[in-house]
């Protein structure tokens, strides 16, 4: 039997949305492994890729939600067996922290539809080469993002797409990449997290409008399933050569 990708959850209302699609497509079987009940793997090298979803906690929590430092560990381990791993918002921290990176608090929240903008080496990589803006037709495209904490670069990594209030908004270091923003969310999924985060929301008075996070969403969530299809399109390819 062909192992399966892991995907590690870490709040219910944060799954693979698009990616499922394209993973059921590519017939790539998946487990999700929920953190706050599930245990959690102790060999990285009994899956064939590992997908880290995210979460409203801060990799620096490791007292309060003790999974963490195992999963820190899990990564470590990838990156040492060759192992694909994604992470998206926590999960790309989760990343920068366990290759030596540092997870912080930034200085404003980057939450709703925001331009990102695709580097030079975004052209040539493996899962970004096929996305239209990182050709060079447009190197900016919109991306939705919910996000408080962001993180310094590993020393080896190389940097994919920046913001304006966030530099690193996707890295690869090896067979590792990290997402800051949320490529696979779909517009059930953004309308749940508006009532599930609903609380964080209101602290934030008028700085977030949550009916211009819904009318940004009609003009934009088409384009970034999309390309959600094409780059897990090609991370697929990606495992199935990698092991």
């Amino acid at each position: 039997m062909k192992r399966s990708i892991a995907v590690l959850r870490h709040i219910g209302v944060e799954g693979l949305g698009s990616i499922e699609e394209v993973l059921k497509a590519r017939n790539l079987t998946y487990q999700y492994i929920d953190t706050w009940r599930d245990p959690l793997p102790s060999r990285v090298s009994d899956y064939r890729a590992v997908v880290i979803l995210g979460g409203p906690m801060g990799v620096y929590e490791q007292d309060k939600y003790p999974f963490i430092k195992q999963e820190l560990f899990l990564i470590e381990e990838a990156r040492r067996l060759n192992i694909p791993v994604i992470g998206i918002c926590l999960g790309s921290q989760m990343i920068a922290q366990a290759l030596g990176g540092r997870v912080y608090k930034g200085g404003t929240k980057e939450i709703g539809w925001y331009d990102v903008h695709f580097t030079t080496y975004a052209s040539d990589d493996k899962l970004f080469s096929s996305v239209q803006a990182a050709k060079g037709k447009s190197a900016t495209m919109k991306v939705f993002q919910w996000h408080g904490d962001t993180f310094d670069l590993p020393g080896d990594a190389v940097l994919l797409a920046s913001s304006k209030l966030y530099t690193n908004q996707a890295f690869r270091v090896g067979s590792i990449y990290g997402l800051q923003f949320h490529i696979e969310v779909k517009e059930a999924d953004i309308k749940n997290w508006i009532n599930e985060y609903k609380a964080e929301l209101n602290t934030l008075g008028k700085t977030i409008a949550v009916n211009k996070i819904l009318e940004d969403t009609g003009k934009y969530i088409h384009l970034l399933n999309e390309t959600s299809r094409e780059v897990f399109s090609a991370f697929s390819e990606y495992v199935r050569f990698s092991v």
